[in-house]
């Protein structure tokens, strides 16, 4: 898991990997064998331990607004409730969240601005590097 997927399970015990909607959090770094192969931002880690105490535990629904496809690696995008709060907000008000560009809900850019304007997570640091940015400066012509 890291801020802005999950490994989600349903009633039936199935487990199902999800990409939450609307937002993109700092990357996690990622290793193999102990040796780091993927680097991280700053925040990364702490957004996916906020996104884990949004949910672990709770009463998860969602309601997917992206079917899987590979441009998502496979995974549906969804909103996530935890107990009726919108996880998906929450993580945008918490500063973990930058808005995507493609088509996001009036009601996530005010969650947005709540973060930005509060100074809240990534958005207590001077200058913020988004998700996208880093992956552009990281991973030059990876498509977004």
């Amino acid at each position: 898991m890291d801020g802005d997927g999950a490994s989600l399970k349903l009633a039936d015990g199935k487990i199902v990997n999800v990409r939450l909607a609307y937002g993109d959090a700092p990357e996690t770094e990622k290793k193999e064998g102990g040796k780091v192969v993927k680097p991280g931002q700053p925040y990364g880690d702490k957004a996916a331990s906020y996104l884990d105490s949004l949910i672990k535990g709770k009463n998860l629904t969602m309601r997917v607004t992206e079917p899987a496809s590979g441009k998502n690696f496979w995974r549906p995008v969804v909103e996530v409730y935890a107990d009726g709060v919108n996880v998906n907000k929450e993580m945008f008000k918490a500063g973990y969240y930058s808005k995507q560009k493609r088509g996001i809900p009036l009601e996530y850019w005010d969650a947005a601005s709540q973060g930005e304007i509060n100074q809240e997570g990534m958005y207590r640091e001077k200058s913020v590097e988004t998700a996208a940015e880093f992956r552009a400066r990281m991973f030059p012509g990876m498509l977004e």
